[in-house]
């Protein structure tokens, strides 16, 4: 009896001892003032200048208001990692709060010595596995280039590479750090609105880095780039152990701020709090710019290095070859009888460069199937056999040839935002002038330096006029002596050259509204419709001029307005044009168009002729002078264009 008595005075002793230092730790910490503590803020990853939480899982507070509240989540911690552990399986090590949470009880122990409190640090089995599965040696920041193809990716995205300290020089090999949303839906409009509403989970991920390689540059030919980050061995090991904690959330994924490279930037602010780099993208957050401020405030441990595309390594391969040369190649990829009996023809070089060109175009034609045991995969998997058994035999090398990188660095991009003003004449003699300012990114006619050639993406770009003849004369009107002239919500263009083995069609849409220049002398508010445009078309490059591009196009117009009669405009229109970059610092666009309108409103008559005419002078690189004229059926105007990129 006086023993188990005794015994339970321990326990209640144990108790007390445990509780009074939980109050201890919690005065401390208020005393303090660690809920203010900027580690403390970017470990719940609280908005900049904000006590709100980007994460949104439940499983990643301990307190029920630890979203909104870091004083109340701290002191939560603080309980959670003094508690007792549950058992001493691998299941009840992992599950307890100091293996769950490895970067928060670095933080409270530095800070507070909440280990020395009777806090218990065991063995976290999952965590030390995972650790020792990356066996990290320093970080690499990738960029890959746009893909206008896919709504996510059409500025680029960013990721970490977590590279390995028992495979130098095998980069591949090394596990990538990615965050991503996770779709609900295929649909091409519900994917759209979902990913700029935050209607998709966003998760971090890590896998091999050669499977993104095989996504990103293969499938999806996108360019490349690695910037290995000047990161210490401590930060590296905050880094890694916070990535372990973001297992317990997700976060809503917004295409335009909270997406792969916002939440990358907050993984660098944990290693390095010193760091304030998302208070740069407070409305949204553009890869490169996240890349360009990174850089700004990272040195580098070795060169940036550049990975080539398949499409552009295949296409620099297709240049070595002759006309009968290309031919015989396809024929082995195309033809459904397998006959290398034309090979023997060639020399042992120039039949190493015919076999290993089919086999970039072969990979290129099947879209690099990743499962090659299904039905449908089985005849080019058969072919690819063949092809590798041919080349076995040849016994030669091919001729060298160089992979020409782009002309400059995704850094090198102008600004994504833009502010312009412009003055112009119309054909009536008529002066006025325009405000514009542009979201984000990228047009025809903008310096193309590091962009993808030949790509246009805003979102979105408005334009007000001026009509200074409004508030003067004795017809003033100041009510509409500014008016929308132009607001494009999106406006996207692909144009995409016939280039080598590829052939792909060009693509372009616009969604916003536009002032009706085709109703005569219709200059105000009420002039404005609501617009709907887009189509295929074809595209080639030329030396003709230097080197320049031509398309074509097929578009679908569709219009809706007060001004139209009935309320609505929908008519096709056939478009020819070409883009050129005459030099670094001067780019030219044309464009004339027909468009047919016969539904609703066609009191501008069944065909409209339209020309459109740029030219951009890049005083800098983020400073232009556009000099613009446009033409249509009975009307014209002119402007020049002052913009300035931030």
């Amino acid at each position: 009896m006086i023993a188990l008595l005794a015994i339970a005075a321990i326990l209640a002793t144990d108790n007390t001892s445990a509780v009074a230092d939980k109050h201890a730790l919690i005065a401390r910490s208020r005393e303090l003032r660690l809920s203010d503590h900027r580690e403390w803020r970017l470990l719940l990853h609280t908005e900049p200048g904000g006590d709100e939480s980007d994460a949104d899982s439940p499983a990643f507070f301990f307190s029920p208001e630890g979203k909104h509240d870091p004083q109340a989540e701290l002191e939560a911690n603080i309980a959670a990692f003094l508690e007792p552990l549950e058992g001493t399986s691998e299941e009840a090590l992992d599950a307890s709060a100091f293996c769950t949470f490895p970067a928060r009880f670095a933080f409270l122990d530095g800070q507070l010595g909440i280990s020395a409190h009777g806090a218990p640090t065991p063995s976290c089995p999952a965590y030390s596995k995972w650790r020792a599965t990356l066996a990290p040696a320093g970080v690499t920041m990738i960029f890959a280039s746009a893909f206008l193809n896919a709504p996510a990716s059409m500025f680029g995205h960013t990721m970490l590479r977590v590279d390995r300290r028992d495979a130098q020089g095998q980069a591949l090999l090394a596990n990538i750090l990615n965050f991503a949303a996770y779709p609900t839906t295929t649909n091409p409009f519900g994917y759209t609105l979902l990913g700029l509403t935050g209607g998709f989970p966003g998760r971090f991920s890590a896998l091999p880095y050669y499977v993104k390689v095989q996504e990103y540059s293969n499938m999806e030919s996108r360019d490349l780039w690695e910037y290995p980050l000047a990161l210490t061995d401590d930060e590296l090991a905050r880094l890694l152990a916070h990535v372990w904690e973001l297992d317990q959330t997700h976060f809503d994924y917004y295409f335009l701020s909270e997406n792969c490279s916002y939440h990358l930037l907050s993984l660098l602010e944990v290693a390095r709090p010193s760091l304030h780099l998302r208070e740069d993208f407070p409305v949204h957050a553009i890869p490169t710019d996240t890349l360009k401020t990174t850089l700004a405030s990272l040195s580098l441990r070795g060169p940036r290095l550049y990975r080539a595309s398949h499409t552009r390594t295949m296409n620099a391969r297709y240049q070595l070859m002759t006309g009968d040369e290309v031919r015989l190649a396809r024929r082995l990829v195309e033809s459904a009888e397998w006959d290398p009996g034309p090979l023997k023809d060639l020399a042992p070089e120039r039949r190493a460069l015919v076999l290993d060109a089919a086999a970039d175009y072969h990979k290129f034609d099947i879209g690099f199937t990743p499962n090659q045991d299904t039905e449908a995969a089985r005849p080019g998997r058969k072919r690819e056999l063949q092809l590798a058994r041919e080349r076995g035999k040849t016994g030669a090398d091919p001729p060298a040839f160089v992979v020409e990188p782009p002309t400059a660095e995704p850094e090198a991009e102008h600004e994504s935002m833009r502010f312009g003003v412009a003055s112009g004449v119309t054909s009536r003699g008529r002066i006025f002038g325009e405000i514009a300012w542009r979201g984000s990114l990228h047009d025809l006619l903008d310096r193309p330096t590091g962009f993808v050639p030949y790509s246009h993406i805003e979102l979105p770009n408005i334009v007000l006029r001026l009509r200074p003849d409004r508030y003067s004369g004795e017809g003033r009107d100041a009510e509409h002596g500014v008016v929308l002239d132009r607001a494009a919500l999106v406006s996207i263009t692909s144009l995409t050259p016939h280039s080598g083995w590829v052939s792909l069609p060009s693509w372009r849409v616009s969604f916003g509204a536009e002032r009706l220049r085709d109703l005569g002398n219709c200059d105000d508010w009420s002039c404005t419709a609501a617009m709907l445009n887009g189509g295929i078309g074809y595209t080639f490059a030329s030396r003709f001029l230097g080197g320049e591009v031509w398309y074509g196009f097929f578009d679908l117009n569709v219009w809706g307005g007060p001004k139209l009669h009935p309320n609505y405009r929908i008519g096709p229109d056939v478009a020819l044009g070409s883009a050129m970059t005459v030099t670094s610092f001067w780019q030219s666009h044309i464009e004339g168009k027909l468009r047919f309108d016969v539904l609703g409103d066609t009191r501008a008559g069944r065909w409209v002729p339209i020309v459109e005419v740029g030219q951009n002078f890049s005083l800098s690189p983020n400073v232009a002078l556009r000099i613009r004229g446009s033409l249509w059926r009975d009307s014209a105007e002119s402007a020049l264009a002052l913009f300035v990129y931030y």
